[in-house]
């Protein structure tokens, strides 16, 4: 014999088991969208926006785009148009700063874990100009040491790194 207990039980557990069963629906599509990062917005149509709100999270951006080879995101909306102006005035193709951020993709991912590991600052640089930068014997051995951003329609953007 079961205690009445453990039978009450077992016949909630059906009970909640068989309501649930018959009420649940599939949830839609845009209650299940969430965004993988904060920073990135991917439409209907699979069209991704990024937009950085914290200057550190164009690390972030930039590390996610290397990793998943997404170099047309970082040309048309991680390089700050600024920057884009500057080697177009020079007669030179934006695409060579991506290239650069390809070719020393590993150089770019010590600073920035030196930056997060908190061998690293932050400050102003003048309007909407922030520079991040590995700090002290930290940046001795580092190829790359400090990357400078510009905050463009709301959203932080790479203005130099080197």
């Amino acid at each position: 014999m079961i205690p009445r207990s453990v039978s009450t039980a077992i016949v909630l557990i059906a009970t909640l088991a068989a309501t649930a069963c018959t009420t649940q629906t599939a949830p839609t599509p845009a209650a299940t969208a969430r965004p993988v990062h904060p920073w990135m917005h991917e439409a209907e149509d699979g069209a991704i926006t990024l937009a950085t709100s914290d200057p550190m999270q164009v690390m972030n951006v930039i590390a996610w785009a290397l990793q998943n080879r997404r170099h047309d995101l970082l040309l048309d909306q991680v390089i700050s148009e600024e920057t884009k102006a500057e080697y177009r005035s020079v007669g030179r193709d934006p695409i060579e700063a991506v290239q650069w951020l390809v070719a020393n993709e590993g150089d770019v991912y010590r600073m920035f874990n030196l930056i997060r590991g908190q061998r690293g600052s932050m400050r102003s640089i003048g309007p909407r100009r922030m520079r991040l930068r590995v700090d002290g014997q930290a940046s001795e051995h580092l190829a790359v040491t400090m990357m400078d951003i510009v905050l463009e329609n709301r959203s932080w953007r790479l203005a130099v790194i080197r």
